[in-house]
């Protein structure tokens, strides 16, 4: 028992000690990093501290760097900036020195988009509770609901739809999330946003309602669903 409970410490201490030495050897804390998105995506929360405390712009744009290299949403990146050593101390950082939940991109892409697209539903939540706009539109009229559908997470469309999504904004496409739901044949998204108020009636610049997206893309439950409505008044 001796015996197991010693090489149970060493295994501990060996798994510490790589530990520590792969942070130190990728992340470099003790230089500090060319900027606050690079030290985000190292998972570098000492030298994201160090920029910091010597006055780096938490919400500043930096060329080069996807989502304009806005370090928050770096944090909020698992795809393409995933890291290795993050910890729930990088957040605490990042927040308690006033990075903007409610930031976009150049192009209108908000974090609430970008939790969406990942399948976050923790993130997704966390920043509906901090009062994040469900229903800002990028550049091309996208909102985080028609991302939602696209991926047909319902959890997540149920959320955006219980905090005040719209379903019938239109993109510059005049597309709804109810036509996107009805191509992608998705029935259980249909008639979740049926039940929040989606208009089937509205029309694309094709002239095209939800029922017409679901028949050019053989969607045949979604059609049969769209096309047995109960006439509006």
């Amino acid at each position: 028992m001796k015996r197991l409970y010693r090489f149970s410490i060493r295994l501990i201490i060996v798994i510490v000690g790589l530990w520590v030495a792969g942070f130190l050897n990728f992340t470099r804390p003790w230089i500090l990093p060319e900027s606050v998105a690079a030290g985000v995506c190292s998972g570098n929360p000492i030298g994201v501290y160090r920029l910091l405390a010597h006055g780096a712009d938490i919400n500043a744009r930096m060329p080069g760097w996807s989502f304009d290299g806005l370090s928050l949403f770096q944090y909020f990146d698992n795809t393409g900036c995933q890291k290795p050593f993050a910890d729930p101390a990088l957040g605490q950082i990042l927040f308690s020195h006033g990075a903007d939940v409610h930031q976009e991109t150049g192009s209108g892409y908000t974090l609430l988009m970008l939790a969406v697209g990942e399948g976050s539903e923790t993130n997704v939540e966390f920043l509906l509770a901090k009062g994040v706009d469900p229903n800002r539109q990028t550049q091309t009229g996208e909102t985080a609901l028609m991302v939602a559908v696209r991926f047909a997470n319902m959890a997540i469309v149920e959320n955006l739809l219980k905090h005040g999504a719209d379903p019938n904004l239109q993109n510059q496409k005049s597309e709804t999330a109810l036509m996107m739901a009805a191509g992608y044949g998705s029935t259980a998204t249909v008639i979740s946003l049926l039940k929040h108020g989606a208009d089937p009636g509205l029309r694309d610049k094709k002239e095209q309602t939800a029922a017409d997206h679901a028949k050019v893309e053989w969607r045949r439950d979604a059609m049969a669903l769209l096309e047995n409505l109960p006439a509006q008044e």
